[in-house]
C-alpha cells in the first residue's frame, strides 16, 4: 500500500493563535501573498483576517451604534462614527466572487459587511466617494497593525437584524439573499440582498458590494 503513495512536497500547516476561543473559520479566496487574507475567523472580541502563512493581518470589530449608509442611487458609501464601544460578535459568514469577497460579521442586531478584492480589505475614499481597493491604502493599515498601533477597517455597509446562525448565497455573481435564524431557534428568515437583478445592469459592476441593496431596504422573502 505505500508503494502506492507519492509525495511531491511536504507543506508545513501554519498555527493561528487566539487568546479566546473561535466561532467560526471562513475562507476569502485564493489569496496565497503575505500582505493578503486567505481566510477569518471569529471570536466574540473581533474578526481576524489571517495570511497563508498564519500571520494575523488585521481586526475587524463592530461597534455599538454604529450606523454607515450605503447609497444606492451613486453606489457609494458613507461611513459613521465608529468610537462607540465593540460589540459582542456571534456569527460569520463568507462569499468568494469572481470579482471579489464579501465577509459578513453578524453580533448584537447588527451584520456588518465588509468587502475584499485579492484578500486586501477596501476603504471608503470620502473624496472619491467610492470604495478604494488600492494596495497604498490597504498598506497603510497592515503597517500600523504589525507597528502595535489600533488598525481596523469600517465596514461598507451595516444591517440592523437580530437573530443567529447566518449564511449567505453562494450561487450567481452577488448576494443575492441571506439565511438567518432566529433567536427562537425555529425560525429562519431569507432575506433579499440585492439590489437589482445582474443581467438589469448597464455596466458590469466592480465588485459584489455594488449590488447589495441600501440597509433598511432588505426585505423577508
Amino acid at each position: 500500500a505505500s508503494a502506492c503513495l507519492q509525495y511531491d512536497r511536504l507543506v508545513k500547516l501554519a498555527v493561528c493563535q487566539h487568546s479566546t476561543s473561535v466561532l467560526a473559520v471562513r475562507p476569502l479566496g485564493d489569496n496565497r501573498q503575505r500582505d493578503c487574507a486567505m481566510f477569518a475567523t471569529l471570536t466574540h472580541a473581533a474578526a481576524h483576517l489571517w495570511n497563508l502563512q498564519g500571520e494575523e493581518l488585521i481586526t475587524l470589530q463592530l461597534h455599538a451604534g454604529q450606523d454607515v449608509k450605503y447609497c444606492q442611487s451613486t453606489v457609494s458609501f458613507a461611513p459613521g462614527m465608529y468610537q462607540a464601544p465593540a460589540c459582542r460578535h456571534e456569527h460569520m459568514a463568507s462569499i468568494n466572487k469572481s470579482k471579489g469577497s464579501l465577509l459578513f460579521v453578524a453580533g448584537e442586531g447588527q451584520v456588518a459587511v465588509w468587502c475584499l478584492k485579492h484578500g486586501q480589505v477596501a476603504t471608503w475614499d470620502a473624496e472619491q466617494a467610492v470604495l478604494d481597493f488600492s494596495s497604498g491604502a490597504w498598506a497603510d493599515r497592515l503597517a500600523d497593525a504589525r507597528g502595535g498601533r489600533a488598525a481596523s477597517m469600517e465596514p461598507c455597509c451595516v444591517y440592523h437584524r437580530s437573530g443567529g446562525i447566518l449564511e449567505i448565497d453562494q450561487a450567481g455573481v452577488s448576494a443575492s439573499f441571506a439565511v438567518q435564524m432566529q433567536m427562537d431557534g425555529t425560525t429562519a428568515d431569507v432575506l433579499g440582498l440585492d439590489v437589482a437583478e445582474f443581467d438589469r445592469f448597464a455596466f458590469v459592476p466592480e465588485n459584489p458590494a455594488n449590488l447589495l441593496i441600501r440597509p433598511g431596504r432588505e426585505r423577508v422573502q
